[in-house]
């Protein structure tokens, strides 16, 4: 385990609660203490590109419903706004109605910000989600 732990405790909806024990006992893990601790190290390292400086590489992940022409207009608005930093994307069918975006992404942190700002507030996207790393330790070796 980690050295030092602190004991704490937290309030969360049942909902949470029961999807959580509910996941525990489908991946066979007994021991609630290390599920949430490694859920919260992975929700730390998810965010922390958000802190970052310089620049950043990941990518855009969305779901969507093709049908809703004014949303998929401005998504790719938005994607020609920030073509200095969009590098590729793949577009692929779930089912006859739902799509599946990956946009690759390398740039600047401030510009990133801009870019999932922008991706996250188009009204229609089902699901959004970024997740991107720091390039300044990788690029300094």
């Amino acid at each position: 385990m980690m050295g030092n732990v602190i004991k704490t405790s937290v309030s969360i909806p049942t909902t949470i609660y029961n999807e959580m024990v509910s996941l525990m006992t489908e991946l066979s893990v007994n021991n609630k203490s290390k599920f949430i601790t490694d859920a919260i190290s992975n929700y730390i390292s998810q965010m922390k590109w958000r802190t970052s400086k310089g620049k950043v590489v990941g990518v855009l992940m969305l779901a969507y419903y093709h049908e809703k022409t004014m949303m998929l207009k401005k998504l790719m608005d938005i994607q020609h706004d920030f073509i200095d930093i969009i590098k590729s994307s793949i577009h692929f069918h779930l089912t006859k109605e739902l799509c599946f975006e990956v946009i690759g992404v390398v740039g600047e942190i401030n510009r990133v910000k801009k870019l999932v700002s922008e991706m996250s507030k188009v009204k229609g996207v089902y699901k959004f989600q970024a997740a991107f790393i720091s390039l300044n330790k990788l690029m300094e070796s």
